[in-house]
């Protein structure tokens, strides 16, 4: 049966002395046999000079102290024939004390308390050893004042007396000679008298000064020579590193680097001898073969899977497996999925014992005391901080949580991979924020659902949009768009009304598209409707397919107009006018945020709102701090009480969200299969009206939503379903409720799903077939009032415009990217696109022309494939 080693939450958070079996027992079995080897080595032959310190290595936080500590008092204990000091920490002592002279004075206090402890007699053998021991005193002491930072200048300026200065100055010159022979006899005179074998003296935090720790190791390197002294000293490599490589820069002097080093262009030269002397160095003072590195618990739990369980201790006594421990954890923020808890729970593993600890015990004491007691980020603060990230703004107002987020995703240039808010990236502090920000994302989450859709827009649509940005610059006469401008043009990093923000957003997109050419196309999202009767040229009779015209005498022409604006150009006077599904999405963020009234809510947001539009070829860009209202809208808002009615229904549907916990890699990957869907739609069979289309775009939102969940859920309801995206018709979605409905257990793993499924704002927008489906699914009928409401068939006397599509997925460079974020995130494995030949390319073409035509399209041939593995290999892309 395993040993076990028990982590108390309560009882670990300061460096103590352990007894029974550590965190880091193997290590600690290993650096006791090097020292009792060392205890038992014979006497060295004469100027035989011995450099066998043991060196623990580890980061901040790892244990050393507390492993230092647990070694001494194993020999306390166990072996009264060894002298023991106390740990010595070099940055405890004043700033003009010398290491070596705070080592004799630990070691003369022993020494002088055990000689009066003894009877003295004057005639007895003790009291010549006392003074037998003043006299190596006194013969050491005269070596002592010629030590670096120890002694003054014996100089004329000081002493009158020449005579006096020379005698002085020759006596220690030559006990500076031979201060190593006369430490070591000091040392076995010591030993002698506290009758010992041998002395155990150990280092802490030497690295952490390195003025200091270089003297330290110098103290080793010239004095600690002797078999009587077994030397532990603790730090951290790289800082070992640095201090050296420091003074041997110094050593090269000022002068010698800049007259031959930069004048002469010789600082490579003078860098590779620093690594050299480093290297030599250190291979010297800490032998490779004397070196133990205490690693994080995720490098350990492999090998101590047959030897040691580490059990957590929490403030309630009970004992969990640690790994367990982890999962119980991450469960809380909405990490179910195994996969996806082992790439948290292994960075979690990996950070400093010390640290993870404080995580622990932090969350701990959130499940006894209020949560408000305890902030979530405060065991990553270091790193939060490092990356400019303000955390008192998270804090004080959860609405900037995103806003920040973005800020850091864009400034260090990982919004494409760090989305998700998962610890992927290789950087240590980087992903200690990510991990920081999802754990607060749905901690946040859990009482505010404004933050889901926020995250939808901010992070999820902003980082596919990118794919839209994709031009060639020199055809510009200004700089190209990018996810910056796009986020200083829609002002995604202020607190700007989302739906605002949206519009703006499908303003520059639509500016960037027009460089493609594909301007009036329908694309991401965002539909082109032919223009309002009151700015069309054509006659009356010619416009009964536009918006205003179909909605003339139907109700709930407000409702029709929420996902409505004008992308407004520079260059004509007309705008685009755009149907958007991403501004329905941010309409129903914005009615859940918190204290907002409903009812005027849903009349501001049914404005017709003009919206901006740069213009990146002439290089002049129209920021979107303002934007004009369509002064027809008053005439939308006499239409009875239906106003008050929605306000009713979404006032009850967003008092439904609770005891649902999410988490930002779930927003993240319904983002990214939604936003590939639309793609998907856009370059099928479009659809002819805007009822079916916008019907459909909804529908593969609630899909993506449906098959992420699923995927997420600890029961495996993704099992049986199809994974495929909706394409050109609502089959699929259909056939993915009809088998979760048999499900047991999707009442209880689906909240979220079913909640936004039940979301009014959606349903009046749906096919009344597909919202009959919703119902049997929701086991429960929605109000009458959602039929009454409906715009479904309004909308399907609106035609839409079709442009110029590119001529299919594959045919253009601009759509490579998107295509290969679109089979990364379907998990499609890369060695069927890999360009290097493995396995036959005849089969993997099969594969993929029998499998993946809803991504590649019909027409797609075996040229097109390897012009696409080419791409992938020059830009040397892989998942």
């Amino acid at each position: 049966m395993p040993e076990q080693i028990i982590i108390d939450l309560h009882n670990s958070n300061n460096a103590k002395e352990l007894t029974g079996n550590l965190i880091h027992q193997m290590e600690f079995n290993t650096v006791e046999g090097w020292i009792n080897s060392e205890f038992n080595r014979e006497e060295v032959s004469r100027g035989e000079r011995l450099h066998e310190a043991i060196t623990v290595l580890g980061t901040r936080g790892s244990g050393k102290t507390t492993f230092l500590m647990s070694i001494l008092k194993r020999y306390r204990e166990n072996r009264p024939d060894i002298c023991v000091i106390d740990i010595i920490d070099p940055t405890l002592i004043e700033e003009k004390g010398h290491i070596f002279l705070d080592i004799i004075s630990r070691i003369k206090e022993k020494v002088e308390k055990a000689l009066e402890d003894e009877e003295v007699n004057p005639i007895s053998n003790n009291n010549f050893k006392k003074k037998d021991w003043q006299d190596h005193v006194q013969r050491l002491a005269h070596g002592l004042p010629l030590l670096d930072g120890v002694g003054g200048e014996m100089t004329e300026n000081n002493w009158q007396d020449a005579e006096f200065i020379m005698h002085n100055g020759l006596t220690a010159v030559r006990s500076a000679r031979e201060l190593e022979n006369n430490f070591h006899s000091l040392i076995k005179m010591a030993l002698d008298i506290l009758n010992r074998k041998a002395l155990l003296i150990t280092f802490d935090d030497i690295d952490i000064d390195f003025r200091k720790g270089w003297r330290v190791l110098e103290t080793i390197r010239k004095y600690f020579t002797t078999p009587k002294i077994v030397t532990l000293m603790s730090g951290d490599i790289r800082l070992y590193s640095k201090a050296i490589r420091k003074q041997q820069w110094k050593n090269f002097g000022k002068a010698l680097v800049i007259n031959e080093g930069q004048h002469l262009g010789k600082m490579q030269e003078f860098n590779e001898m620093v690594i050299e002397m480093e290297a030599q160095y250190l291979q010297k003072v800490m032998k490779l073969n004397r070196r133990v590195n205490l690693v994080p618990l995720n490098e350990k739990l492999p090998n101590y899977t047959e030897r040691f369980d580490i059990l957590i201790r929490s403030a309630d006594g009970e004992l969990t497996e640690i790994q367990d421990y982890y999962g119980g954890i991450l469960s809380r923020f909405g990490v179910f999925n195994k996969g996806q808890a082992e790439i948290y729970r292994n960075f979690l593993l990996g950070l400093p014992v010390r640290t993870q600890i404080q995580f622990m015990a932090s969350l701990d004491d959130s499940n006894r005391l209020p949560f408000n007691n305890f902030h979530l980020a405060d065991a990553f603060l270091n790193d939060l901080y490092e990356n400019s990230i303000d955390v008192n703004l998270i804090y004080s107002s959860s609405k900037f949580l995103n806003t920040v987020i973005l800020k850091l995703l864009l400034k260090v240039d990982i919004l494409e991979e760090g989305y998700q808010l998962q610890p992927t990236l290789q950087n240590h502090s980087q992903n200690a924020c990510l991990t920081a920000l999802s754990f607060l994302s749905s901690e946040k989450m859990r009482s505010d659902p404004f933050l889901i859709f926020d995250y939808f827009i901010k992070l999820g649509y902003t980082r596919n949009l990118q794919t839209a940005f994709y031009v060639q610059e020199e055809n510009l006469n200004a700089p190209g768009p990018s996810l910056i401008g796009l986020a200083n043009h829609a002002g995604l990093l202020q607190d700007k009304v989302l739906r605002d923000a949206v519009g703006l957003m499908n303003a520059y997109t639509r500016a960037a598209l027009n460089i493609s050419n594909i301007s009036e196309s329908t694309w991401g999202g965002t539909i082109v409707l032919y223009t309002l009767n009151a700015i069309a040229k054509q006659g009356r009779e010619k416009m009964s397919n536009r918006i205003d015209i179909a909605f003339e005498r139907l109700p709930h022409k407000h409702i029709a107009y929420i996902p409505l604006s004008i992308c407004q150009s520079t260059r004509k006077q007309s705008g685009l006018l755009i149907y958007s599904f991403y501004s329905l999405l941010g309409t129903i963020g914005e009615l859940l945020r918190k204290n907002i009234d409903i009812e005027q809510g849903l009349y501001d947001f049914s404005q017709l709102r003009t919206y901006p539009m740069p213009d990146f070829v002439a290089g002049s860009n129209n920021r979107g701090e303002s934007f004009s209202i369509d002064e027809r809208a008053e005439e939308r808002y006499h239409s009875g009480n239906s106003m008050h009615l929605m306000e009713v229904l979404m006032r009850e549907w967003a008092k439904d969200y609770k005891d649902i916990v999410l988490s930002p890699h779930l927003l993240g990957k319904i983002s990214t299969r939604f936003f590939f869907a639309l793609l998907n739609i856009e370059h099928g069979e479009v659809q002819g009206n805007l009822g079916e289309l916008f019907s459909l775009q909804i529908v593969a939102f609630l899909n993506a939503v449906l098959i992420e969940e699923s995927k997420e859920s600890t029961e495996k309801l993704y099992r049986g379903i199809n994974l495929n995206n909706v394409n050109t018709s609502p089959r699929i979605f259909l056939d993915n409720l009809r088998h979760i409905e048999r499900r047991e257990g999707s009442r209880k793993e689906l909240k979220f799903s079913r909640w936004l499924f039940s979301c009014p704002l959606f349903l009046v927008y749906l096919d009344p077939y597909i919202i009959e489906r919703l119902q049997m699914n929701m086991h429960r009928p929605f109000p009458g009032n959602i039929f009454e409401l409906s715009v479904y068939r309004g909308l399907c006397e609106v035609s839409i415009k079709k442009g110029n599509l590119p001529e299919s997925d594959i045919s253009s460079n601009a759509n490579y990217e998107e295509i290969a974020m679109r089979l990364q995130s379907d998990g499609i494995p890369f060695s069927f696109f890999d360009a290097l030949p493995r396995g036959s390319t005849i089969g993997k073409n099969k594969y993929i022309l029998d499998n993946l035509r809803n991504i590649f399209g019909n027409d797609v041939d075996a040229s097109q494939l390897r012009d696409f593995r080419n791409y992938l290999k020059k830009r040397k892309i892989s998942w």
